[in-house]
């Protein structure tokens, strides 16, 4: 099986590339299951309800982050891109509707600073290639 890092990851907002100085980058897809067992069943019956999903990063902040540290603030809606192995041709890319639901910064005293946002997914993930 083929295995790829992440060091290749490509994360665009809106249009911003945010990714590069990025440490992790998560998604997360879950449907909700509705319990249809009735009458005689003898082993519960489930059906699909309604999906959800939603993505986080944390981001080391650069000294003149200041358009991606706004794009990022919380209530901001658009396109979340990513493509977990790079732009060149033919690799996987994804993308969803999303919105920024928070934006948490980090200044510790000996270390880099980093911005973490996390966003709902709002509509369905679509996959294609670059």
């Amino acid at each position: 099986m083929t295995r790829y890092t992440g060091k290749d990851l490509v994360i665009k907002w809106g249009g911003t590339v945010i990714s590069g100085d990025q440490r992790t980058f998560t998604t997360s897809e879950t449907a909700d299951t509705i319990d249809s067992t009735a009458g005689a069943d003898t082993r519960k019956q489930w059906l699909t309800g309604a999906t959800d999903g939603e993505a986080s990063a944390t981001i080391l902040a650069g000294t003149a982050g200041t358009a991606n540290y706004n794009a990022l603030e919380p209530g901001n809606s658009g396109t979340l891109y990513w493509a977990p192995e790079g732009t060149a041709a033919g690799k996987q890319t994804k993308s969803a509707l999303a919105l920024v639901t928070s934006r948490d910064s980090e200044y510790p005293y000996d270390g880099l600073v980093v911005v973490s946002p996390k966003w709902k997914l709002t509509g369905a993930v679509t996959g294609g290639t670059a």
